[in-house]
């Protein structure tokens, strides 16, 4: 996938460059003495995954929360509240018959 570079000028125009890609052969920007893609491309391409499965991560949680909330919207809980606390209410009591 190309990349570009847009250019806004103080004249209103703005340009769309491609921008400048760094070559897998070339010898490391860091000043280590290897090959770029032996080097730093490793680190790059691990940032951008790691970027990736954050962000991935990150909406999954907010879809989590927000069926949550459409299912607690739509629930009635009456029924579900009366039953647990008549469950409560026995096991409290069974366990001070004992």
């Amino acid at each position: 996938m190309a990349r570009y570079k847009i250019t806004r000028h103080q004249n209103g125009k703005t340009t769309l460059r491609r921008a400048h890609r760094k070559d897998r052969n070339a010898p490391c920007p860091c000043g280590s003495g290897r090959k770029y893609k032996h080097c730093c491309l490793r680190d790059e391409y691990q940032e951008r995954v790691d970027y990736i499965d954050a962000k991935k991560q990150e909406q999954e949680r907010l879809r989590q929360e927000r069926l949550e909330e459409m299912i607690m919207k739509n629930l009635d809980l009456d029924p579900v509240t009366r039953a647990t606390a008549a469950y409560t209410e026995s096991l409290a009591a069974y366990t001070n018959r004992e």
